[in-house]
């Protein structure tokens, strides 16, 4: 799954406070979804990296996703 915008990235506050409220309520909803699945993400990572200490496909997974939260 790909995610297009529908709105050029980044947008200033400037552009943001001209958006339509369920524009934005909706962008909130988005993000906060993927926030949920990517600490999912994370806890599941963190249980493998138990598991396989080392593995330097998890600790770099784990690692960037540190970064984008």
């Amino acid at each position: 799954m790909e995610y297009i915008p529908r709105y050029s990235q980044p947008f200033t506050l400037q552009e943001a406070r001209q958006l339509a409220v369920p524009i934005i309520t909706e962008e909130i909803s988005r993000l906060q979804n993927s926030l949920a699945h990517l600490q999912k993400t994370q806890d599941e990572l963190k249980e493998a990296l138990s598991t396989a200490p080392g593995d330097a496909d998890l600790t770099e997974a784990f690692e960037e996703n540190e970064i984008v939260m």
